[in-house]
C-alpha cells in the first residue's frame, strides 16, 4: 500500500512539474494589430534574449515581392529587464489558447483587431486572433494581455518614433486617459490619443484640468489634431486661466486663427442686422462658435504670440 501511495505521488508531482513547464515553456510572442485608419503594426518578444522588437508598416503596407512579407518603414530592438519579461512570460502562459482560436462578432467581417502568436517550439504556435473587441467580459482575458504588454513596452521604449509606434496602436484600446507626464521640472505632460465629444462628454477630461488648478507651471503639449472641434471651449477656458501652457505645433494656433476671422464675418453680418448663414466651409466652425463666443471672444482677442510660445519660451516662464 506504501508503495502504491508513493508511486501515486510520483505520478502526481511529474504531472504538476510538466504542468508548470508548460507554462514557462513560451519561447516567443507576437502581437499583430491593423485597424481602418491606423498603422500596421508588430511587437515580438523573445523571451529567449528578453528582446522586444517593434515594427511599423505603415498605413499603408507594402509587401516584399520575394518573401511575400510585409516591409518595415520602421523597426527597433528593445531590451526588457529580466523582471518585466518574467511577467509578461507568465501572463501570455496563463492565456495562451488550448488551439488555434478566433473571436469576433459574428457580422464582423473586417475591421480593427489584432492576432497574439504563442510560439513554444518551431513546430508548436498556436494563434488568437480577435475582432473589434469591445471591453467586455467576452474580450477580458484578451485586453489584459495587450493591457499588460503596452504597460510593460513603455517601460523599454523611450525614442520619439518607438513610443509614436505604441502610441498609435494602443490609442484604439486604451480605456484610460491618453495624456502621459513626460516631465517633472517643469511639469509637462503629453497628450497622445484622440478626444471626442464636447465638454459633457469628457468628464475624466475636465477633471484632469481642474486637477492643475493648484499647480505654478504647467505645459501640455497637443500633438496634431487631438482635441475635437467642440472642446475649443474648453481649452480656450483653462489657457486663460494663465498657469496652463498649451503647446501645439500647428494644430491650435491655426484654429485660433479660423475662428478669428469668423468672428470677423459674424461682427460684420450683425452690422448689418444680418445673420450668418452655414456653409460647407464655416458650418462646424461656426456652430462651435455661437454656442461659446462669450469665453471664445476672451481667448480670440488674446494676442496669438501670447497664447502660443514656444516650448523654450514657457520653461524659462515655469521655472
Amino acid at each position: 500500500m506504501k508503495r502504491f501511495l508513493a508511486i501515486l505521488l510520483f505520478i502526481i508531482s511529474l504531472g504538476q512539474i510538466t504542468c508548470n513547464d508548460s507554462t514557462t515553456s513560451i519561447q516567443i510572442v507576437t502581437l499583430d494589430f491593423a485597424c481602418f485608419k491606423s498603422p500596421y503594426t508588430s511587437f515580438t518578444v523573445d523571451f529567449s534574449s528578453n528582446t522586444l522588437t517593434c515594427k511599423n508598416f505603415g498605413y499603408e503596407p507594402k509587401v516584399n515581392e520575394k518573401t511575400k512579407e510585409l516591409i518595415a518603414v520602421y523597426e527597433k530592438d528593445y531590451k526588457l529587464n529580466s523582471e518585466s519579461a518574467d511577467e509578461l512570460r507568465k501572463m501570455f502562459s496563463k492565456y495562451v489558447p488550448d488551439t488555434t482560436t478566433r473571436r469576433g462578432e459574428e457580422d464582423v467581417v473586417d475591421g480593427g483587431g489584432f492576432r497574439i502568436s504563442y510560439v513554444r517550439s518551431h513546430k508548436d504556435t498556436v494563434r488568437l486572433t480577435v475582432v473589434n473587441p469591445s471591453r467586455n467580459d467576452k474580450y477580458k482575458t484578451d485586453f489584459l494581455q495587450i493591457d499588460k504588454f503596452f504597460e510593460v513596452a513603455y517601460t523599454a521604449v523611450t525614442d520619439s518614433m518607438g513610443i509614436n509606434t505604441l502610441d498609435e496602436t494602443n490609442e484604439v484600446y486604451f480605456s484610460g486617459l491618453p495624456i502621459r507626464k513626460i516631465s517633472e521640472h517643469p511639469l509637462t505632460y503629453k497628450v497622445w490619443g484622440n478626444f471626442s465629444g464636447c465638454r459633457e462628454d469628457n468628464k475624466e477630461l475636465i477633471d484632469f484640468f481642474n486637477s492643475l488648478s493648484k499647480e505654478k507651471c504647467v505645459i501640455i503639449e497637443v500633438v496634431e489634431r487631438k482635441f475635437s472641434y467642440c472642446l475649443t471651449e474648453v481649452i480656450a477656458e483653462y489657457s486663460l486661466k494663465g498657469n496652463i501652457h498649451f503647446i501645439s505645433a500647428d494644430d491650435l494656433p491655426w484654429l485660433w486663427t479660423e475662428l478669428n476671422e469668423l468672428k470677423r464675418e459674424v461682427l460684420d453680418a450683425k452690422k448689418q442686422n444680418k445673420t450668418l448663414e452655414k456653409t460647407p466651409s464655416n458650418g462646424v466652425f461656426l456652430s462651435v462658435y455661437l454656442e461659446d463666443s462669450a469665453i471664445l471672444n476672451r481667448w480670440l482677442d488674446t494676442p496669438k504670440d501670447e497664447l502660443f510660445k514656444s516650448k523654450q519660451a514657457i520653461e524659462k516662464t515655469c521655472h
